[in-house]
């Protein structure tokens, strides 16, 4: 989905788009470096507008745990969740060990 005229402004940002990196392409001012530099510059900003305005947007949706967090927000009881005191999530690979033993003494003895 989106807002009601915002498929039109993408397709105005491609152009725009489109129209500097061809424009650096076939410019006679700037020399060949300057040219390879400016259109690869261009084409960078090209691809993270599209990634950012278009796929993104869409690929959040597919994250389990933003749709479940928000189905189930005010209907389950934070007294009825429960908690496996053994298991971590992946990201506590990278949390140093003295930490991640704080933290789950801190979960666990609530």
């Amino acid at each position: 989905m989106g807002l009601p005229g915002q498929k039109i402004f993408i397709i105005a940002g491609v152009v725009l788009l489109l129209a500097v990196v061809f424009y650096f392409i076939k410019s006679d001012v700037y020399n060949r470096l300057q040219k390879a530099v400016a259109a690869s510059v261009a084409t960078m900003a090209l691809c993270f507008f599209l990634l950012n305005s278009n796929f993104y947007p869409k690929l959040l949706t597919y994250q389990g745990g933003n749709q479940l967090a928000l189905s189930t927000k005010g209907k389950a009881d934070p007294a009825d969740v429960y908690f496996w005191k053994d298991m971590q999530s992946s990201s506590s690979v990278f949390i140093p060990l003295r930490f991640a033993r704080v933290c789950r003494f801190c979960f666990t003895n609530r």
